[in-house]
């Protein structure tokens, strides 16, 4: 990542207005502009989907298998490379 892009809790702070109430994280490792988050959600394809829209993040892929866990939520790991932050606060800001 550029020197202008954000630090670990503004990017998580980025993902937790992206992923949807349904969805908690279990584990968020973060380092050289890749994130890799892991957690439950009712549908983790749709998790994917809905961050690949984003200009916050690119190159959003399973980092391992999706399973069925606790209460029939799906178990996921994602990994995700940030863009850099400075400039996609810029063009949400730009888009209000």
């Amino acid at each position: 990542m550029g020197r202008n892009s954000g630090g670990a809790l503004d990017v998580l702070k980025e993902l937790s207005v992206m992923l949807p109430k349904d969805t908690w994280l279990t584990d968020f490792e973060y380092g050289e502009g890749v994130v890799f988050i892991e957690g439950f959600s009712e549908k983790a394809s749709s998790q994917l989907l809905k961050m690949e829209r984003s200009g916050f993040v690119q190159d959003v892929e399973f980092a391992g298998p999706v399973t069925k866990g606790p209460g029939g939520k799906e178990h996921f790991r994602i990994k995700i490379k940030i863009t850099d932050y400075n400039m996609a606060k810029e063009d949400g800001e730009a888009a209000k």
